[in-house]
């Protein structure tokens, strides 16, 4: 497939995406273990090749991913999104609506679970199941992996963060930070870069995205969706938390048994790219191809980047429903 550029996305997404959200997609929701309500949405593609599990990143909802789930689907994919926990209308734990807080990681793997168990196999049984997961999406991805190895055959990690970026704070100094935050109970307080989300002045410039119309689409669904989609920082209990899951699921990485492919952002700030060099070392079939332009959301880059990125994603996708096909037969 071939993308669309800057001067084309803005009547495709309005033309097309806007049509097929709105006599396609269906949404739902379901309770999670411990009571949270969590929202999801999906697609069902008559002639399916398979069905994707898409698992989002920190501070994001459907709404970003509006091209890459039509895409998806047109390419002959079913499809099932989760808003994580804290995220888009999933319930919070706090009543920040600019903060994402989470005691565990272990929260977003169960809630995965739930939505594979109470939805996704309710609804789509006899499909094969792949996980696409970006970013913070990505650890969610790899610990499920680890923990519950039985329900993917195949997991495409794009910029996984499988280890953090603290920017110019060096790890000892984040582990004194992490120390002090839990004598002084700040679990749900905000870490310091976390400030509300302005809808008044986007700022593509220092954002994750090489494409402005992409940006701009989705800055414009956050400025829309008022407090439902205004997640823009994290609180100490989430940092705490993600710190020690991925710490756990480079350790980990041997016992993930499905094909991986991670796809890595050659410009990445937001993640610390070492981290996916040691999981893909651990895990037994994951291969990591980069994309040297790309900022941290690929899916969010210039034709030519999101070119080369879905020939990667659908040659990977392909292939392995084309191997669970063969498999089926025999």
């Amino acid at each position: 497939m071939v993308p669309f550029g800057e001067e084309e996305y803005q009547n495709f997404m309005e033309r097309d995406v806007q049509d097929w959200l709105a006599h396609t997609v269906k949404s739902g929701r379901f309770e999670s273990t411990d009571g949270m309500e969590i929202q999801y949405y999906y697609a069902l593609h008559s002639s399916a090749k398979a069905t994707i599990v898409m698992v989002h990143g920190f501070c994001e909802f459907f709404g970003k991913y509006h091209e890459v789930a039509y895409n998806f689907y047109d390419q002959g994919y079913s499809f099932f999104f989760i808003e994580n926990r804290g995220h888009g209308l999933s319930e919070r734990k706090i009543s920040q609506a600019d903060l994402v807080h989470v005691d565990s990681f272990s929260e977003y793997v169960e809630d995965l679970k739930n939505l594979m168990d109470r939805v996704v196999d309710q609804k789509d049984p006899d499909s094969r199941k792949m996980l696409f997961c970006h970013s913070m999406g990505g650890a969610i991805g790899a610990l499920f992996l680890e923990t519950y190895p039985q329900y993917f055959k195949s997991a495409l990690l794009s910029s996984p963060m499988l280890k953090m970026s603290f920017g110019g704070i060096k790890p000892w100094q984040a582990r004194i930070l992490e120390t002090v935050s839990k004598i002084m109970h700040w679990q749900k307080k905000p870490l310091p870069n976390a400030t509300p989300f302005d809808p008044d002045h986007p700022d593509f410039e220092h954002s994750a995205s090489t494409s402005k119309a992409r940006y701009l689409y989705q800055f414009n669904l956050r400025r829309q969706g008022k407090s439902a989609y205004t997640m823009n920082g994290g609180t100490y209990g989430w940092c705490m938390a993600a710190m020690k899951a991925t710490k756990k699921l480079r350790q980990e990485a041997g016992r993930v048994k499905v094909p991986v492919l991670i796809c890595q952002a050659g410009r990445d700030e937001w993640v610390d790219n070492s981290g996916q060099e040691e999981f893909a070392q651990r895990a037994r079939h994951c291969i990591i191809r980069r994309l040297p332009q790309a900022k941290h959301e690929i899916f969010n880059s210039d034709k030519e980047t999101l070119t080369s990125y879905y020939d990667l994603v659908f040659r990977f996708f392909n292939k392995q429903a084309k191997t669970e096909e063969g498999e089926a037969r025999a």
